[in-house]
């Protein structure tokens, strides 16, 4: 039984998938949602976006802080966070990632679009008279 809010999945194997928590922790469920592996970030916080995405082979987490920050780690290799994005001042509500840029709304209704390698902010994107959630 999962008891915490699921953010985001990814199938890994034919058979296992990652599940991303509120708690900005990933298990990894076998057959029957059997629990395989748990890993906490290092950056023990509570999520309200973040997403999951398998690149050659590795398992790449990008959670939405409450602390206004996109935070890039990779569970089955680390509990680390490998980069963190600064330039939010709200609460991350959704991410998105592709192999050169990360896409994050926030309580600050902005989107931001980074450059995924430098953490550098490509556009920021204003305008919107209430949240953007997604």
């Amino acid at each position: 039984r999962l008891k915490d809010w699921i953010i985001s999945a990814a199938w890994i194997s034919e058979s296992d998938i990652a599940v991303l928590f509120s708690y900005n922790s990933v298990a990894i469920l076998g057959r029957s949602l059997t629990s395989l592996r748990n890993v906490q970030c290092d950056s023990c916080c509570i999520i309200y976006g973040g997403c999951l995405v398998v690149e050659d082979n590795v398992l790449v987490c990008c959670s939405g802080t409450v602390f206004n920050k996109p935070l890039l780690w990779k569970p089955l290799l680390d509990s680390k966070v490998v980069m963190s994005y600064e330039g939010h001042s709200g609460v991350i509500f959704d991410i998105k990632l592709t192999e050169s840029r990360l896409f994050s709304v926030s309580d600050d209704r902005t989107l931001i679009i980074w450059d995924r390698v430098s953490g550098e902010i490509l556009h920021r994107l204003y305008g919107h008279t209430a949240r953007i959630l997604k």
